[in-house]
């Protein structure tokens, strides 16, 4: 470590939250940088989240954060974390606008090489009356003072640079996956942290990944009503509101799963879905599950539209909720329309590595 420069990588999102594109990309960082993460850790958790190899800071946080001042107070914590790492940092990785990140920006100065990883389009997402113009100035901050601008989407750069009138160069980085069969738990390990699935002889239809208002409840709800013998699965966040709006006997909420279970949960579906409500959010989304079902060999089924079309030769493309339907009963059938040959899928997912998206992204930093 005494040899390499030292960074500040700061999230969107809690380190002990469900593994994504900020994870991967802080532990390929860590083969070339000193990298340091600062984040929140939720009263409920154990441990700290994640294993990695990313060195993880989680500042002193007081409890109940409801109060406004202890969260005044935390939020004060969390910034003295902020400017001690600053002062020893060069790089400044950037995950979100929020409130840390616009407190990191103004304390940078001009020594500071700021990267901006852009992977969600922040105003699509729900707020409250007046935040999106708190997202829209802190954003636009940070976007004009980042040495480097790295975007998960197509859809979702051209979005930006029309909304900000940008003319620097936003580099296209799409999510991708990791292949580590190490990392990965055995069908019996899975079988023991999730015996309710694995013990099912149903139609298993499943997703993996966080669940909100953008999840296509409905698509589920007749899904379960046209195949009797099916099962939905889910496994990913949720908030406990939408639970109890889509109960179901055949709809089973599972929770956060940690990621080494995933392939044996993926292997032991009959079918892999991303039932996404195509809003102007999701339109900005690179499909990070798609690399992931697809590596699996699981037949998968995903909404058509531009930022899906890549995966159409390995991934069934629904253009409404029938189609989807009707492909998920021919999979049941045994007459699946995607040719999912084993060495193309392999091929296809090889190219679309964390550590080949890294390449780009060393390729870049390097140059400042």
């Amino acid at each position: 470590m005494k040899n390499k420069q030292k960074m500040l990588y700061l999230m969107g999102v809690g380190w002990s939250w469900i593994k994504q594109r900020p994870h991967f990309i802080a532990e390929g960082l860590t083969a070339k940088y000193d990298v340091v993460t600062l984040s929140k850790k939720r009263i409920s958790q154990r441990g700290d989240g994640n294993d990695t190899n990313v060195n993880v800071v989680y500042p002193l946080r007081l409890i109940p954060e409801r109060f406004a001042i202890i969260k005044f107070i935390n939020t004060y914590i969390f910034n003295l974390y902020i400017s001690y790492y600053l002062k020893r940092c060069k790089y400044v990785w950037f995950g979100a606008p929020n409130e840390f990140s616009e407190y990191a920006l103004q304390k940078c100065n001009e020594k500071h090489v700021v990267i901006y990883d852009c992977m969600d389009d922040m105003l699509a997402f729900p707020s409250k009356k007046g935040v999106q113009d708190v997202i829209f100035k802190r954003e636009y901050e940070l976007l004009k003072r980042a040495n480097i601008i790295f975007c998960s989407a197509n859809h979702l750069k051209n979005i930006l640079k029309k909304r900000y009138q940008l003319d620097k160069e936003i580099v296209l980085l799409n999510n991708a996956l990791t292949i580590d069969e190490s990392g990965y738990a055995s069908r019996i390990e899975a079988k023991n942290q999730c015996p309710l699935f694995f013990n099912s002889n149903a139609f298993k239809v499943t997703y993996i990944g966080t669940i909100a208002d953008w999840f296509d409840f409905e698509l589920v709800k007749q899904l379960l009503e046209t195949i009797p013998e099916s099962e939905v699965h889910l496994f990913g966040p949720c908030a406990k509101t939408l639970q109890r709006l889509h109960q179901s006997d055949r709809l089973f909420f599972h929770g956060p799963i940690d990621h080494r279970y995933i392939k044996a949960i993926m292997k032991g579906s009959d079918a892999l879905i991303m039932p996404f409500v195509l809003t102007d959010l999701i339109q900005s989304v690179n499909p990070v599950k798609l690399y992931e079902y697809i590596y699996s060999g699981v037949p998968c089924l995903a909404p058509l539209y531009d930022e899906s079309k890549p995966f159409g030769d390995y991934c069934y493309l629904y253009k409404d909720r029938n189609d989807c339907i009707e492909e998920l009963m021919r999979i049941n059938n045994h007459q699946c329309t995607i040719n999912q040959n084993e060495a193309s899928c392999i091929s296809f997912v090889k190219e679309n590595t964390w550590a080949k998206r890294m390449e780009v992204v060393f390729n870049y930093v390097e140059k400042i």
